[in-house]
């Protein structure tokens, strides 16, 4: 999420999938088999925690680039490096699903009815499968210069971070000295 686009080859990309798709399996089994009962309500609300204290960005001075809270090294003291992985994986999964350019919640519109599932897992839109396509279709990225909500230094940020589908890179407007 903080790389830029064709940073990593796609052969790279692949391997770290299958390295993540692996580990999230390790993982998982060793949970099953270890953790104790009473874990499992730390690890939704720590990975709650996380997630928020994750969305609080600092500009790193000298670098053009941001950082935020390390939330892994936190949830691994918590709860052990095993069960962290997972709510980790949860918690950036959830980001890059519905906070990145186009994600699901972009579709999302005032007055929708959402179904929250808490038995089966899920979280509904409830819309025609129609209308969803034709809002993905249709979806524009916002214009930041002309949404009145954006003011002041959320405005300076909004405009000089890129989409984090492109790695949120910070990208100020200078200039070499070459003049080029």
């Amino acid at each position: 999420m903080h790389m830029a686009d064709a940073l990593m080859s796609p052969a790279v990309g692949g391997a770290m999938w299958a390295a993540t798709a692996a580990t999230t399996a390790y993982c998982a089994k060793k949970v099953r088999e270890e953790v104790d009962e009473s874990k499992i309500p730390l690890m939704g609300v720590a990975g709650a925690f996380i997630f928020a204290a994750q969305m609080l960005n600092f500009t790193i001075p000298g670098t053009g680039s941001s950082g935020h809270l390390g939330g892994g090294l936190i949830l691994a003291v918590l709860l052990g490096p095993e069960a962290a992985f997972l709510v980790m994986a949860s918690v950036l999964g959830v980001q890059a699903l519905f906070f990145a350019d186009g994600g699901l919640l972009a579709i999302v519109k005032d007055g929708d009815l959402v179904k929250l599932d808490i038995n089966n897992r899920r979280i509904d839109v409830l819309l025609p499968e129609k209308e969803i396509k034709n809002r993905f279709k249709s979806w524009v990225k916002p214009d930041l210069q002309k949404d009145p909500f954006v003011k002041g230094w959320m405005k300076q940020y909004a405009l000089s971070v890129g989409s984090a589908a492109k790695g949120a890179l910070v990208d100020l407007p200078f200039k070499s000295r070459s003049g080029s």
